[in-house]
């Protein structure tokens, strides 16, 4: 897969700048549903980011129905309709994981460090840097979340066992 042109994305990111904010909200969730690689590469751009997770935040509520549920078409069985819709809001979940964290880092930059202390936030972080050249395989995001809650139960570990030898030696009468 080759990477967006620059100037193709510079274009769009100037198009969806001048979108009002349900024409930028709906653009965004056909993206969702029908990546283009270069206006994928505009909505997760630093110019755009923060606007993006405001559209992510709209299409997860119930006031984007008439959206999610126009993109989901008209399929008859209501089952395999909820499927559908159920699908589009864990994509949408996962496009406003990865806005979070260009966001986060976008802070960074500036001097503002937001804390990452939990395995998620830890995940999205490095979902986001195996994402800088193009779309995550479906299922990674799960696999860096498992990868941190184990390191996490690690260090837990580990520091109870320095506190238990810590104490040990306490309690240890010196001679």
């Amino acid at each position: 897969m080759s990477a967006p042109h620059p100037d193709e994305v510079a274009d769009l990111i100037e198009h969806f700048t001048g979108l009002s904010d349900d024409r930028y909200a709906r653009a965004l969730a056909q993206n969702i549903a029908k990546p283009v690689p270069e206006e994928t590469a505009a909505f997760r751009s630093r110019e755009l980011a923060v606007r993006t997770d405001a559209a992510c935040r709209y299409l997860r509520s119930s006031g984007a129905a008439k959206i999610t549920h126009g993109l989901v078409g008209q399929e008859p069985d209501l089952a395999k309709k909820r499927h559908g819709i159920a699908h589009f809001l864990a994509k949408v979940h996962r496009e406003q994981a990865l806005v979070a964290s260009i966001i986060t880092e976008m802070d960074a930059q500036q001097g503002i460090l937001r804390n990452a202390g939990n395995p998620r936030r830890r995940a999205e972080r490095r979902l986001w840097q195996e994402n800088m050249a193009g779309d995550v395989p479906k299922g990674r995001y799960r696999e860096l979340l498992e990868e941190e809650k184990a390191a996490e139960v690690e260090r837990r570990r580990q520091a109870k066992a320095e506190a238990r030898a810590r104490a040990k030696q306490r309690r240890t009468p010196r001679s």
